[in-house]
């Protein structure tokens, strides 16, 4: 029989042995110092289970037509979020005015306050009508 004294170093050899082995580490990671450097706690470290180029479910807005709101010398309504072009939502892209009533812009061609006539320019950015109202009202 096994001397006291030779058994308990063996019996804590062992433990050890055992415990060392409840770990997540395999060969391949224990010598690769990269390869367990975040844990499964890390929210940095866990991938998310959709990928960023995956399409959205979300509902398509009950948004008018962008051709049949967009029209020179309409009015834009008061409650205007937004058109559909296809099925693809546009949101009000609004210019804030300095008297607190936004310009809200279309397609780089239309223009109007909400509640007001909607201006058909062609081209914004070649417009002096629009540019006067937008330096009227950034102010």
């Amino acid at each position: 029989m096994l001397s006291r004294a030779l058994c308990q170093p063996l019996l804590l050899l062992a433990f050890g042995l055992a415990l060392g082995g409840c770990g997540s580490e395999t060969a391949d990671s224990a010598s690769d110092p990269t390869a367990s450097q975040s844990t499964p706690s890390d929210p940095a470290s866990t991938t998310s289970p959709t990928s960023p180029t995956s399409p959205t479910t979300e509902a398509v807005p009950e948004w008018p037509a962008c051709d049949s709101v967009w029209k020179g010398g309409a009015t834009l309504k008061r409650s205007y979020k937004g058109c559909l072009d296809g099925e693809e939502p546009v949101k009000a892209d609004r210019i804030l005015c300095s008297f607190g009533t936004p310009i809200v812009t279309y397609a780089h061609r239309f223009y109007a306050q909400p509640g007001h006539q909607i201006h058909d320019e062609g081209s914004l950015k070649d417009s002096a009508e629009f540019q006067h109202d937008i330096d009227v009202c950034t102010g």
